[in-house]
């Protein structure tokens, strides 16, 4: 009984260490700017418009969020980088579009306890309707500390 006793105390503990590990790496996720930054463009594959906007500032968020409602009536030449890429995130929602990211390459150009700066690299395969485009992105976004978390101020185009 003793023995049965043990190696039930032993099976939890190994499973509380486990969930603890896995706790802590979602909320190393929040704390790491490059991964901050690929998990925002990688919702564009999947049409997670919901999770964009949770890496976004507050404000911020509500903004692009008021844009994607009333769409059809906004003049997308005067969208920034992240409501364009939250606009077209929406299309793949929809059905209406597809987006596949390759060769993915996230790196931190800079680093303080408030701000940082990543570049990110990757080639989009974009299909909406009929037309299909595949480009090669160098961006490199601006993030700030939000209480706690990282979140995306601002997205630059690196043209070269």
């Amino acid at each position: 009984m003793k023995k049965v006793l043990c190696i039930a105390i032993a099976a939890l503990f190994i499973i509380g260490l486990y969930c603890n590990a896995m706790a802590k790496e979602a909320v190393d996720e929040e704390n790491d700017p490059a991964q901050v930054t690929e998990l925002f463009y990688t919702s564009m594959e999947t049409g997670d418009v919901e999770t964009m906007l949770t890496l976004l500032p507050e404000a911020k968020a509500e903004k692009v969020s008021n844009f994607l409602e009333t769409a059809k009536d906004q003049d997308m030449n005067k969208a920034d980088n992240i409501t364009i890429c939250c606009f077209t995130t929406g299309l793949v929602k929809a059905g209406q579009a597809k987006c596949t990211l390759k060769d993915i390459k996230t790196t931190v150009i800079e680093d303080t306890d408030t701000s940082a700066k990543v570049e990110i690299t990757f080639t989009a395969d974009t299909e909406i309707g009929v037309q299909k485009a595949t480009e090669k992105v160098d961006d490199t976004v601006t993030l700030i500390k939000e209480g706690d978390k990282w979140v995306i101020k601002e997205i630059k185009e690196n043209i070269k």
